[in-house]
């Protein structure tokens, strides 16, 4: 049985849609959630699990310890899963009862209770791929929940929409004005953002990542002024993948919306032609056709385009 202490939000007056916020571990909320199937158009309300983005998190969390996501993973019980009085109630039900009670516990929290078997009606509204990724990780790290106890599948819609649609990037401007205000935490702030593979105007640029990830297949090897690796190779032309990640942009344009997503096509590509060819960061010389800037962008966009055709 599951048991959680939290803060029960009435957000508004009368509101209809109370949550309620406590933390869990990310492989305890795997067992009893999943990824939403409501269909809204052509996909789901929750978008379909995409491997390289919940490794992305993982490799997150994974670069450094001070590597954190505070936003919450919003969840809902649908409106059809019986709520109990109390804990006792439940108890009472018998060991196939589905379902969850809400009590008063100390110090104003409330709790929630509820079995595994709820995982058919608790659906992941917003984070599975924060939450797979954390799964992965081998310390089990705890993850802020946002539970709805009881939504419909048209309120489980609505939140999805508004989620999505108030998530923006850090504007330019903002991160302008952070760097003239912070100017001696730049080349920190790169260095975490670069190894988290995560890009950002003037702090870490997809450059930035492709050269100083270590999983980059073209790692230490663009040609670059801030290529300042002791052992660098610059042999690759950073046009040329600029080039190369707007191919991937143009021919799918929901790479636009995760910069991290462009890295991994393009990561999957050159680590596919260098493996054919036999090319290494130790060899990379012996291959000058093959890293030339149009042969890298030429043979990029033919791939992209492949992708595309396979894809529509």
């Amino acid at each position: 049985m599951n048991q959680y202490d939290g803060f029960l939000v009435e957000q508004q007056p009368g509101t209809e849609v109370p949550f309620l916020v406590f933390v869990a571990g990310a492989q305890d909320v795997v067992r009893w959630a999943h990824a939403d199937n409501i269909k809204l158009d052509r996909g789901n309300v929750q978008r379909g699990l995409v491997e390289a983005r919940w490794r992305q998190i993982r490799k997150f969390f994974q670069a450094g310890r001070n590597n954190v996501i505070p936003t919450s993973i919003t969840i809902a019980f649908d409106d059809t899963l019986q709520r109990f009085a109390n804990r006792a109630a439940l108890d009472a039900a018998g060991p196939d009862a589905v379902g969850y009670c809400l009590e008063n516990a100390e110090c104003g929290l409330t709790r929630i209770t509820f079995p595994d078997s709820v995982v058919d009606s608790a659906f992941i509204i917003d984070g599975q791929h924060r939450l797979r990724g954390m799964k992965e990780l081998a310390d089990d790290p705890v993850v802020p929940v946002c539970l709805f106890p009881s939504l419909s599948k048209l309120e489980r819609a609505f939140q999805f929409v508004t989620i999505n649609n108030k998530s923006h990037k850090v504007p330019t401007d903002n991160l302008k004005a952070l760097i003239a205000n912070f100017d001696e935490i730049q080349g920190s702030l790169k260095a975490r953002l670069t190894q988290a593979t995560i890009t950002a105007p003037r702090f870490a640029t997809y450059i930035d990542v492709l050269n100083e990830d270590a999983e980059s297949p073209l790692y230490k090897m663009v040609d670059w002024v801030n290529n300042r690796f002791p052992d660098a190779k610059p042999v690759i032309q950073p046009t040329a993948l600029e080039n190369s990640l707007k191919a991937i942009n143009r021919a799918f344009p929901e790479t636009r919306e995760d910069d991290s997503d462009a890295l991994s096509v393009l990561y999957a590509i050159w680590r596919a032609i260098f493996g054919s060819y036999g090319v290494t960061y130790a060899n990379a010389e012996r291959f000058p056709n093959l890293i030339l800037k149009a042969t890298v962008q030429t043979l990029s966009e033919m791939v992209v385009d492949k992708l595309k055709s396979d894809y529509d």
